[in-house]
């Protein structure tokens, strides 16, 4: 299934065009009433999207519909201090010079293209060091061109975008 559906709120959100959204019909092996957990992934990954799995409540058997709902967008967080990335242009690692008020650990780390689309960087391609984040993007086989390095604390809030050009 393609999320390529339209939500307003994630045209500010992401900064994109809108298009990240989907809608899943509850299949009949999972209409029963009670608990269910839904994993949503990448194509052709086991990430696993932000905030996901998820659990979901069928009063019946009867079933029903599975959205993504439209939630607010999270708070905006602290991003004060010097962020930086280098090399810029990159070809296969990028250093994120993360400021000092944040945990660097507890970060993750997200791809957009300039046409919304989100290309998501596993966890095993972050080394974090010393307030520096080693990002390679070998394994994801990027096109040249420009590309946004999101940062995002465990909250899933958008701490900074930073620009990267994939040479």
């Amino acid at each position: 299934m393609k999320a390529d559906g339209y939500r307003a709120d994630l045209v500010t959100y992401l900064q994109s065009n809108g298009r990240q959204a989907f809608s899943w019909v509850i299949p009949q092996s999972m209409r029963k009433a009670g608990n269910n957990t839904v994993d949503v992934k990448f194509a052709g990954s086991s990430i696993s999207l932000q905030k996901s799995p998820r659990q979901f409540t069928c009063a019946s058997a009867a079933g029903g519909r599975l959205a993504a709902t439209s939630e607010p967008k999270p708070k905006q967080a602290e991003t004060s201090g010097n962020w930086s990335t280098y090399p810029n242009p990159v070809e296969d690692v990028v250093m994120v010079q993360i400021p000092s008020v944040f945990d660097a650990s507890a970060l993750n780390f997200m791809l957009h293209t300039t046409s919304g689309r989100q290309i998501a960087i596993p966890a095993s391609n972050v080394q974090i060091t010393e307030g520096q984040a080693r990002v390679s993007l070998a394994s994801l086989n990027l096109p040249f061109g420009l590309y946004f390095i999101s940062v995002y604390n465990e909250e899933g809030a958008l701490l900074k975008s930073l620009k990267i050009m994939k040479k």
